[in-house]
């Protein structure tokens, strides 16, 4: 079982995760961190070599008697306009995720995120007058990186907290493991920490 503190009150959310969410798999973790980071990062363009760039199938002279080199096509990687030699070819493979394993990832890592006391709860986010002074000493006791995760209805209550530089709001469906790997602190809201619990008990 495993306990995320509340912020604002003295009490405790108690979670009892799967027992495939309690054994932290490292190469499972790295395995899917891997294909995430591969799919964001800029792929190369595809270059056209001989045999795919257009025209050339005539002979541009003949083989002999005319005391220029031999050549066969005006698109040889030697004449201007022709292919490119080992130019990029794109990319191949796709890199592809399962469901489970994405699933089991975010559980095994989020629980590593809250043994690790980085996770906090809080009851609401409305403030008084929406005054980001007033948002700030709702989270004074952890001025730091923090991932405000909220419900997309509480999208309008997060003004106030927009000015805060430590604080970035994010949607529950949008939390992502590399985020999750950072050093950055998460709050979750009463809407979305239900959520939390649901996905790492079932």
């Amino acid at each position: 079982m495993i306990e995320i503190p509340y912020l604002d009150k003295k009490e405790k959310i108690e979670i009892n995760p799967k027992s495939s969410s309690l054994k932290f798999n490292q190469r499972l973790i790295s395995q899917v961190l891997h294909c995430l980071e591969w799919r964001s990062t800029v792929k190369p363009g595809r270059a056209k070599n001989r045999s795919l760039v257009r025209g050339g199938g005539r002979k541009p002279w003949k083989q002999k008697g005319t005391g220029r080199a031999r050549a066969g096509s005006i698109r040889s990687p030697l004449f201007v306009g022709g292919g490119v030699t080992f130019g990029p070819s794109g990319e191949k493979a796709l890199k592809r995720i399962p469901q489970k394993m994405k699933k089991l990832a975010f559980a095994q890592l989020m629980v590593k995120k809250i043994n690790s006391k980085e996770v906090y709860a809080i009851t609401g986010l409305a403030v008084k007058d929406n005054k980001t002074k007033e948002a700030d000493k709702k989270l004074k006791d952890i001025a730091r990186d923090i991932m405000l995760v909220i419900d997309k209805k509480q999208i309008p209550e997060i003004l106030p907290f927009r000015n805060l530089h430590y604080a970035t709001p994010v949607l529950y469906e949008k939390i992502s493991p590399e985020s999750i790997v950072s050093d950055k602190y998460f709050i979750f809201t009463d809407e979305v920490i239900q959520k939390l619990k649901k996905d790492l008990e079932n």
